[in-house]
């Protein structure tokens, strides 16, 4: 059950004493009426002189509604929870049966939960360069829970009134921010990877959609664990979403020799995306500052110098090289520093509806628990839609753990700070079967990375990856070419028919401590756990099965028409 916040009395609880009973008591700040406005002028500033500093404020609590980690004992978490894979709900997409020509193996692999490789980690400049929390924010790192921007019972404020509205978009200068480059699109990425003799290049966005896929095949579909959470969330749906276990797509252009690993572009709707640049500035500046350098009518005039560019961790994994942005950091301990990750969450009437953002502006969180406008309630949202790809995100950056910001974006209601430890333990249950979980995902994901690129030498390529609770991974290629049109934001490129297309069955045993398991059981003593990768080409019966999968990453129907329409124009 979720911890109680404090217990705070309103105002009209506060029994008030009978003032028709005081006696008027005159003020001593002044012994005697001034007798002009001059005297009165040198007794304020003789009193300002004198004035004493007011004590410092006590560092404001985070509202609990869910147990810190020191409540669950690991040893009580000490299975996956697997769903029945006869009647799975959890991946509504089906995948074209392959064709009696399974058995060419390309490779098999022997894997360990071991770490992945001897890491390499450094930063892309001086660490000073990252940006630090302004608004006095810095207190939500060290106090768990959720700090509302007005307090939930007293209505008083936890933070300066200023930092409540959030800036029209209209009214941004997006030219100030630095554009955001893709791994086949990165200068420095690339020069690094190849002074370091890496093959492949690839972000934490763009490698993290193909590593969930490869963890739902490995896990069996491991449903989070929402421990902790009220009874008021609607708990029976305890599985990821639907959206989140759909087929994700990435895209592996070959230039100079190294291999870059680009994510799909989206063609939903980019508010919430050029929401969440925005208010990241404006958490780690001043208010003066985002004014001068962000607001268009204003910036014209700025003197102030240009924006730094983006700081990145880069962390070399054998021949693969990883480029994670680090958001912001806690410089007050720099003998241990704090990196994380900045994440701007919209209240879900948003989220569900993103096209008509608009609409639900009037949606606000005013409650600690609850099934409706409650944080808990968001934060269930988080687990359930986008928590493994941040746990992926924040392991391979090397961070401590994320800073939320919710809101509905008109207004920001409050922060909280997730560290990973937290992330780790609401995901896969205790930190022993994450490490397991992350290594063996991010071995199987380069495997297969690398062995599709030796099949297919030199060429662009568009990889699908889609995992079925029945049938297990499958990896769909299809060879691009020079019809690639590279990366373009908001863009995604339209489902050619005619290209070259080739399947891939990923094929994953379990052994634990010698003996085949369908899951690992966690346990002190759980001995020696090993993988074995095997990996089979085959043909697609038709091209239109891959398509019509390939489909089912647009989320909009109309547009799935569309598709639909362009494939029987062009098989004519």
């Amino acid at each position: 059950m979720w911890a109680k916040g404090p217990t705070i009395q309103r105002r009209s609880q506060i029994s008030s004493t009978n003032h028709s009973t005081r006696r008027f008591v005159p003020s001593r700040r002044y012994a005697a009426e001034p007798k002009s406005g001059l005297e009165r002028e040198k007794q304020v500033l003789e009193l300002l002189k004198n004035r004493k500093p007011p004590p410092p404020l006590p560092p404001a609590q985070g509202l609990i509604y869910r147990p810190t980690l020191d409540v669950f004992d690991e040893t009580s978490l000490s299975h996956h929870h697997v769903p029945e894979l006869q009647s799975s709900p959890l991946m509504p997409f089906i995948l074209p049966s392959p064709p009696g020509e399974l058995g060419e193996i390309k490779g098999t692999w022997a894997l360990t939960g071991g770490p992945v490789v001897e890491e390499e980690v450094f930063g892309s400049g001086p660490r000073d360069d990252i940006p630090v929390l302004h608004h006095g924010l810095q207190r939500v790192l060290d106090s768990p829970g959720v700090h509302a921007v007005k307090d939930l019972y007293s209505d008083g404020w936890n933070f300066d009134k200023s930092i409540r509205p959030i800036h029209n978009l209209a009214h941004l200068d997006f030219s100030r921010l630095p554009p955001f480059s893709p791994p086949s699109r990165d200068i420095n990425l690339r020069a690094t990877a190849q002074e370091k003799n890496c093959k492949f290049v690839a972000s934490t966005s763009s490698l993290s959609s193909a590593l969930s896929q490869v963890y739902f095949h490995i896990s069996s579909f491991k449903l989070p664990n929402l421990d902790g959470l009220s009874a008021q969330v609607p708990l029976k749906v305890a599985n990821f979403t639907q959206t989140y276990c759909k087929p994700s797509i990435i895209n592996l252009r070959t230039s100079d020799g190294v291999t870059a690993i680009d994510a799909e572009s989206s063609s939903s709707n980019t508010v919430l995306s050029d929401l969440g640049k925005s208010m990241e500035r404006m958490l780690t500046t001043t208010p003066e500052e985002f004014t001068q350098r962000y607001v268009a009518a204003v910036n014209k005039n700025s003197k102030l110098p240009d924006v730094k560019p983006d700081y990145f961790n880069y962390v070399k994994q054998g021949d693969f090289l990883l480029r994670s942005q680090i958001d912001c950091w806690d410089d007050r301990s720099k003998d241990k520093p704090k990196l994380f990750d900045l994440k701007t969450r919209a209240t879900r009437e948003i989220r569900f509806d993103v096209e008509n953002w608009a609409l639900h502006r009037g949606y606000m969180l005013d409650c600690l628990s609850g099934k409706d406008r409650s944080y808990e309630l968001e934060f269930y949202d988080i687990v359930r839609s986008a928590l493994l790809k941040y746990v992926f995100q924040v392991r391979i950056g090397k961070m401590d753990g994320l800073f939320v910001t919710y809101h509905n974006v008109s207004e920001i209601f409050g922060f909280e700070y997730l560290n990973y430890k937290e992330l780790e333990h609401y995901l896969f249950g205790n930190s022993d079967l994450g490490d397991f979980s992350f290594n063996m995902s991010m071995k199987v994901c380069q495997n297969i990375i690398r062995q599709i690129s030796s099949d297919f030498p030199n060429k662009n390529l568009r990889v699908l990856w889609g995992t079925d609770a029945m049938k297990g991974l499958d990896v769909f290629v299809e060879v691009v070419g020079d019809k690639d049109e590279g990366w373009k934001e908001g863009n995604p490129q339209v489902p050619d028919m005619h290209n070259q297309i080739v399947g891939y069955r990923v094929n994953i045993n379990l052994k634990q401590n010698g003996k085949p398991v369908a899951v690992i059981h966690h346990s002190k003593n759980k001995g020696e756990v090993t993988l074995t990768l095997q990996v089979e080409k085959f043909k697609l019966k038709n091209q239109f099965d891959f398509i019509l999968l390939k489909s089912t990453k647009f989320k909009s129907i109309s547009r799935l028409k569309f598709n639909l329409n362009f494939l029987n124009l062009n098989s004519s």
